[in-house]
């Protein structure tokens, strides 16, 4: 099967021009290594976060995935039509997955993925090839007070191809509405290393329009190694998804877990074919053994990680729980198991201008000072009084003394005084004031300290 990639090619290049084109807004100081799932947001390997990187981020990434087994869609519990009946076939899977998404504004990410894959098994001459299955999607998310808890959703629009299609069939377009959540507990003040992510999507699967013809034509629906094949379900799902990550080493490595849940909705009221316009002798009615359910355990290594920049690897592996020796003709059967890889790119396409930095720097700031001075003399004289003793009251600065001049001096700050003045043959005198700061010039305090003299002492 041949299919023509430009419709998808042409999209990736039109986001990509998008986002060198988005003006960049002012950038948080979160960092871009946030990489996308293999369906397009970024998040884990399945499950969306509601974390976005800065307006302005590029992201780009190719996954490869595989598996091989035997006894996986034909065994004896259930086994695949023919006569006898089949119990054992041997099944190959490889897929690829290229995807890119933008930020485009803070908290609004758009995205595109272009899927590829090729399914072999020995129990259908045919090779089931779908390329270019495409999914279009965008992703708003916030986060809430403190950046602990971030809300979002999502919508995503999906066009597969049908056998024998050239391109993308739109009869088979589907439509995927998302609910977001993300607990990070690194932005606590006391940092723990962990997150966690709840998501529910709904999916509106069309997928069934694409061997509408095929189906019509043999009279019988398609058999379960072919709705595997091409990824045919003929009911909705209710996908409810938990992730959780340790993000250890600064983030350098994070180890991932998720579990993941398809249950079936029917919208389309699907009528169920009589057994003989089966290809399988399975039941129609789902159980809940036939839903498709994984859990998926890998881990995530961050290399490059510098302020505008990332490059993440990816290897994990989805361990199928449900809907793998159980199938319904209504759902696509889950691989029993199925190995990941994965790289990861993302830079800001703004340009970093200069960092500022910002600095607090305590500068001690000297209190305004007044120059304090004073004339000690005799009471009713001018002569000075040389070597006078000059206490601050109720103050721990230390004395002065007047020097032969009978002059002291001293700079202090604005505030009242009290001076208690001494000197051999003189009683104690107290002299003062108010020192008043100046306004551009440092004020000045003066003094006048007169000293009675000592009375003699009495005659004995």
């Amino acid at each position: 099967m041949v299919i023509d990639m430009r419709s998808p090619v042409a999209a990736l290049l039109v986001v990509s021009a998008l986002a060198v084109a988005t003006p960049s807004a002012a950038q948080p100081s979160r960092p871009t290594d946030e990489s996308p799932t293999a369906w397009g947001p970024s998040g884990l390997l399945h499950t969306p976060s509601a974390i976005s990187a800065p307006a302005g981020t590029l992201r780009g990434a190719l996954f490869v995935d595989w598996f091989s087994t035997s006894n996986f869609l034909c065994t004896g519990a259930n086994p695949c039509g023919g006569a006898p009946p089949v119990t054992s076939d041997r099944h190959r899977h490889s897929g690829a997955i290229a995807s890119v998404g933008v930020t485009l504004l803070r908290g609004l990410e758009a995205y595109l993925t272009a899927r590829a894959y090729v399914n072999e098994s020995s129990q259908s001459p045919q090779l089931f090839e779908v390329i270019g299955e495409t999914t279009l999607g965008a992703r708003f998310a916030r986060p809430l007070r403190g950046r602990v808890l971030h809300l979002g959703s999502g919508a995503e629009v999906v066009v597969g191809s049908g056998p024998g299609d050239v391109g993308l069939a739109l009869a088979g377009t589907s439509f995927r509405l998302r609910a977001l959540s993300t607990l990070a507990l690194d932005e606590l003040p006391r940092r723990l290393p962990f997150r966690a992510h709840l998501a529910l999507a709904y999916t509106f699967d069309n997928t069934a329009a694409l061997v509408r013809d095929v189906e019509h034509e043999r009279g019988q629906e398609i058999s379960r190694v072919e709705r595997y094949g091409l990824g045919i379900n003929r009911v909705d799902r209710l996908e409810p998804s938990l992730g959780a990550e340790w993000l250890g080493f600064d983030g350098a490595l994070r180890p991932f877990a998720e579990l993941g849940l398809a249950v079936p909705i029917d919208r389309q009221g699907h009528a169920c074919a009589a057994p003989a316009e089966r290809a399988d002798p399975e039941r129609c009615s789902t159980r809940f053994s036939a839903w498709p359910s994984k859990l998926t355990l890998g881990a995530r290594a961050v290399p490059v990680s510098r302020e505008g920049s990332a490059v993440s690897v990816l290897a994990a592996v989805d361990l199928g729980l449900g809907g793998v020796r159980t199938s319904s003709s209504q759902l696509a059967p889950q691989a029993p198991w199925t190995v990941w890889l994965g790289v990861s790119m993302s830079t800001g396409t703004a340009e970093w201008g200069p960092q500022i930095l910002v600095e607090r720097v305590e500068v001690p700031v000297t209190p305004p000072v007044v120059v304090l001075r004073g004339f000690v003399h005799p009471a009713g004289k001018q002569t000075p009084i040389a070597h006078a003793i000059v206490k601050y009251a109720g103050d721990v600065r230390p004395p002065l003394s007047t020097d032969d001049k009978g002059r002291f001096g001293d700079e202090v700050p604005p505030g009242s005084y009290e001076l208690e003045i001494r000197a051999p043959g003189y009683r104690p005198n107290v002299c003062g004031g108010i020192a008043v700061k100046g306004k551009t010039t440092p004020a000045v305090l003066d003094l006048d300290c007169p000293l009675e003299d000592e009375p003699p002492a009495p005659a004995p």
